[in-house]
């Protein structure tokens, strides 16, 4: 529910683990929800796993097992972009290379095509 606008902001309540929480965003209010909801059930899972009665143990657990999630995410991306990389790298040397082998071949072609990825 939205309380309240400041600055752009929207206020959001949610509730994680039973106790609720204002948030303030410039995202919707959908999104902020789902976020929490997102929360939610990595908290319940982390919850059952460890037989914890501990929140602050769940709270723990939970934020190192998103933090992990989010590292493995970002050497995936990491690894798409680097990948990305070469087979653009390879694409433009095949470009060149064609090029190279047109019986008109100027030298402005090769100040329009240059590796930008140098």
């Amino acid at each position: 529910m939205v309380v309240n606008q400041v600055n752009n902001k929207k206020r959001v309540e949610v509730s994680l683990l039973g106790q609720r929480f204002t948030l303030r965003s410039d995202k919707s209010e959908e999104y902020v929800q789902a976020v929490a909801q997102y929360v939610t059930s990595q908290l319940e899972n982390v919850a059952k796993q460890s037989h914890t009665v501990s929140t602050y143990h769940v709270a723990l657990l939970t934020a190192l097992n998103l933090a992990d999630q989010l590292l493995q995410k970002e050497d995936e991306l990491l690894r798409i972009k680097q990948g990305l990389k070469e087979r653009a790298e390879g694409a433009l040397r095949e470009v060149q290379d064609a090029l190279s082998l047109l019986p008109h071949h100027h030298s402005d072609t090769d100040d329009l095509i240059k590796n930008p990825f140098s």
